[in-house]
């Protein structure tokens, strides 16, 4: 047999109705308004469109996939995770974007990296967290030069005419 209610009637469960299934006309509801948590248990979970087209797969031993118009996008990995396509890093405004790269052995920090793009002077620098602190080994900048570093001091710098050497200038093997 159905349960059939008209528009903004509600099914509602628990001793102080903190579970609420409704439609008030426009829109469909779940609500949880109690002290707990909401779980919806599966072997799988897919959320999807009525016309079938993927926003959201989570398999149980398995992988989270994220969708944009039936396009898997991101999916979780056994060792990571992959993204599918362009990734776009956006900050707030006035202020770095910036993708870390940690793979700590835990013996020291050296092993961290990052990719900076600046949010004034159109930079964008490779860095290395060593010494306590963030050293730039490569600064690209916005239609302009690209500087290499040895233990952040600049080495080497591409200007119009060629290149600006800072230092001895050596030749050799090893």
């Amino acid at each position: 047999a159905n349960l059939d209610l008209s528009d903004t009637q509600k099914i509602r469960l628990g001793a102080g109705n903190d579970l609420q299934i409704y439609h008030d006309g426009s829109q469909s509801y779940i609500t949880e308004g109690g002290t707990g948590d909401l779980y919806i248990q599966s072997s799988a979970i897919i959320l999807e469109a009525t016309n079938g087209e993927n926003y959201f797969k989570g398999i149980a031993n398995g992988a989270v996939e994220l969708y944009y118009d039936n396009s898997k996008k991101f999916e979780t990995l056994t060792n990571g995770a992959k993204i599918h396509g362009i990734a776009y890093v956006t900050a707030a405004n006035d202020a770095d974007s910036i993708i870390a790269l940690y793979a700590d052995n835990g013996d020291d920090n050296d092993d961290n990296w990052r990719l900076k793009s600046t949010a004034t002077g159109s930079n964008f620098t490779i860095d290395n967290y060593a010494s306590g602190g963030w050293e730039t080994s490569i600064k690209a900048v916005g239609d302009g030069a690209v500087e290499l570093y040895y233990d952040n001091s600049k080495k080497l710098e591409t200007v119009t005419g060629g290149v600006y050497v800072y230092g001895d200038l050596l030749f050799g093997v090893g």
